[in-house]
């Protein structure tokens, strides 16, 4: 189902390289129906991501990426509140256009995979399609 989500992310270029190192912190929120009952998730999402830029002598460049994801948050089901984190990956792909000099519009898209121990209720398989908009600034 649809969910909400809001990010932070700081990254560096590698000197000389095609290669920039992400870190990023998300919020996550999404409700959902399971069998008539609705669910709510809440959770905090920590990645650390590598990507590779394509420069093809483009006005926009493209970039392939991924990398390892945490995820700590909370599940709301009949009327009951239950702990869920775990590990999980991710890769993304989209494009980078510059703006000004130091600005840059970014569009992509993330898929992951994540296995969280929920309370009481054993391991979850969690897959999610993020569609992403964002701007970027370099210092």
């Amino acid at each position: 189902d649809d969910g909400t989500g809001l990010d932070v992310t700081l990254g560096v270029d590698a000197a000389n390289l095609p290669v920039r190192l992400e870190g990023r912190v998300a919020r996550i929120n999404n409700d959902t129906n399971v069998l008539g009952f609705p669910i709510g998730v809440d959770a905090l999402q920590y990645s650390g991501d590598a990507y590779l830029d394509l420069d093809l002598g483009w006005n926009v460049t493209p970039y392939v990426g991924g990398g390892v994801t945490y995820t700590d948050g909370e599940v709301d089901a009949l009327f009951t509140q239950v702990d869920a984190s775990g590990w999980g990956w991710n890769v993304a792909g989209g494009v980078r256009a510059p703006l000004t000099e130091s600005l840059t519009v970014d569009a992509g898209v993330r898929y992951g995979q994540s296995t969280l121990d929920v309370d009481f209720l054993g391991d979850v398989d969690v897959e999610q399609t993020q569609l992403r908009v964002g701007l970027n600034y370099a210092l």
